[in-house]
């Protein structure tokens, strides 16, 4: 017969997967980093990963409207906090901020925005009560360069001894500029 069955010397199958996973490993390792994007590894299930939308397809540099969502809490709320990563670049319009309890506006003590740790500040004029949704609304947000942010979300309770509870995070994507 003039095809013959190639075989390899004493390899049984399992040594030439491994030999093909180790070649495979070989080229990716020594191929160049290029931008990762469209990929996000989050974690674990213990920090969750919260809703958000913006009205403007966050394109870069450019302004938009920030639709944060904060889900109902076993406490009374009396300040909600967002801080975002050192590399942030944008701008948070402190005049236009607007925090919703199901859906109604509720009226705000302060805003006050750190440069410094990239973190907002929204202290309430009166807590929100245990068991409400609420969405944090920012308006004319100069949004930053592209890529992928995650802003943790924290919120301060009314106890005695209040500290900043942890609620999760917003990775929020911003787009590079769009040929027009």
């Amino acid at each position: 017969m003039w095809l013959k069955k190639r075989t390899c010397g004493g390899c049984d199958p399992q040594s030439r997967r491994l030999s093909w996973i180790l070649s495979l490993i070989a080229v990716t390792a020594a191929s160049p980093v290029m931008a990762q994007s469209g990929l996000i590894l989050t974690g674990s299930d213990e920090v969750p990963v919260l809703n958000y939308k913006l009205d403007f397809d966050g394109v870069e540099r450019r302004l938009d409207r920030w639709r944060l969502n904060i889900p109902a809490q076993d406490v009374a709320v009396a300040e909600v906090q967002m801080s975002c990563e050192s590399r942030f670049d944008g701008n948070v319009d402190l005049d236009d901020i607007r925090l919703e309890v199901e859906g109604q506006p509720v009226p705000l003590y302060d805003t006050f925005w750190n440069e410094e740790f990239k973190s907002l500040e929204v202290q309430i004029e009166a807590p929100v009560a245990a068991g409400q949704e609420m969405r944090l609304i920012l308006s004319n947000v100069r949004n930053p360069t592209a890529g992928f942010y995650r802003c943790d979300g924290r919120l301060l309770g009314t106890e005695a001894n209040p500290l900043y509870r942890y609620i999760g995070n917003w990775i929020v994507t911003i787009n590079s500029r769009r040929d027009e």
